[in-house]
């Protein structure tokens, strides 16, 4: 893609290509890692709400460096990656309280994380 595709929106209020590296980038450590990582740590924690919207524009996705962001969440999923392997089957049974969402264990989230992401 030229610089020029990867900044446009395909239509208003649509995400550039540009917008969703930063995002998966983004949610890869903060909307993801560690939610997970607190609900193993921690003892049924209250796990914060992930406003993709409002992190678009305090993150400024649209002016982030596509390629960096590619390289950022490669590296963050390959390290991800190697720590999920680690955890043990009882631990992917604990859970803690969406804000939005209500109790979810870890499996709910490493399901949530392989195929999509709430966006609360």
């Amino acid at each position: 893609m030229s610089a020029r595709e990867i900044r446009a929106r395909p239509a208003p209020g649509k995400w550039s290509a540009q917008e969703i590296l930063a995002h998966l980038d983004d949610v890869e450590g903060v909307g993801m890692r560690q939610r997970v990582e607190a609900i193993v740590t921690q003892s049924n924690p209250t796990l914060p709400p992930f406003d993709q919207e409002a992190r678009a524009v305090t993150e400024r996705y649209d002016r982030k460096n596509p390629q960096r962001s590619l390289t950022s969440w490669t590296r963050k999923r390959r390290e991800n990656l190697r720590w999920l392997r680690r955890l043990r089957p009882i631990q992917l049974k604990r859970k803690g309280r969406h804000a939005t969402v209500g109790e979810v264990s870890v499996e709910d989230f490493l399901h949530e994380w392989a195929f999509t992401t709430w966006d609360t």
